[in-house]
């Protein structure tokens, strides 16, 4: 089943109004149990961190549900998030920026492509990598990109 025509209708739901995408957000979390388990591994990150600020690439961030649960629960932190496609990092700029949610910025870029080196203490990829037909490419960008 090709998923993106029914993740248009939401991101399409959910864009106008701040609080339609924090209800989306929950209502993610209790749909889907690896939401559970991400959160759940990123709130044990925040113990081997300790105080010290994590560098945090969101790659294939979507609707940017992990890079809000992170900007909550992780901090301090700063994170770079991506998707492909345009108007989803959009709205989630618009959606962050409303809500003034500090030291987080989005950008247009494809995995395959990358070219960051040692930049980030850790890299957050959920529900991404079976939809990249060149994966190795992709997982030898992440190793070049972690610090």
């Amino acid at each position: 089943m090709h998923y993106d025509p029914v993740k248009d209708v939401f991101a399409t739901a959910i864009k106008r109004f701040p609080f339609t995408r924090k209800i989306f957000y929950k209502t993610l979390d209790l749909m889907f149990l690896r939401s559970w388990y991400v959160r759940r591994e990123l709130k044990n990150l925040r113990e081997l961190f300790r105080e010290n600020e994590i560098s945090i690439f969101d790659a294939g961030t979507g609707f940017g549900q992990y890079s809000y649960f992170m900007k909550k629960n992780l901090l301090p932190n700063s994170i770079y998030a991506v998707d492909v496609k345009e108007n989803w990092i959009n709205d989630c700029r618009q959606f962050f920026n409303s809500e003034n949610i500090p030291n987080i910025s989005f950008a247009v870029e494809d995995l395959t492509e990358i070219q960051h080196e040692n930049k980030f203490d850790l890299i957050v990829c959920v529900d991404v990598m079976e939809h990249i037909e060149d994966d190795v490419k992709v997982f030898a960008n992440f190793f070049r990109a972690l610090k």
